[in-house]
């Protein structure tokens, strides 16, 4: 198991959380630009919460963030199953992927949707 983000900050406090919760030995984590990512095996489960604007990265290009990620999962994780965490739908668009499943979930206060993509 693994997680990464391109905030080192961010990277520290899951650490502390995994310390937390005595899983540090069981999870390795990283810095790393979505941008840099590469699929660790040949298949696998890819779980994202990117920004959605409503906390987190209003003032950024969100929509071209998404076309990165759907990029990135279109040519990097073939094989893999991945599950995207969103709170914006016009921002889902631009991932460019049809999802194989939606599921509603509260993520705090804002109402999201865990979006399944089967990537081929």
């Amino acid at each position: 198991v693994g997680g990464c983000d391109r905030d080192p900050a961010i990277i520290h406090q899951a650490r502390v959380n995994a310390q937390r919760c005595d899983l540090a030995d069981q999870i390795n984590f990283w810095a790393e630009d979505l941008s840099d990512l590469e699929a660790p095996a040949d298949s696998g489960y890819l779980l994202c919460n990117p920004p959605y604007g409503q906390r987190l990265g209003a003032n950024e290009d969100l929509g071209t963030f998404y076309k990165l990620l759907g990029d990135v999962l279109k040519q990097r994780f073939k094989g893999w199953t991945a599950f995207v965490l969103s709170g914006n739908k016009e921002l889902s668009r631009h991932i460019g992927l049809k999802s194989a499943q939606r599921v509603a979930v509260y993520n705090g206060s804002l109402l999201c949707q865990w979006l399944k993509y089967e990537l081929y």
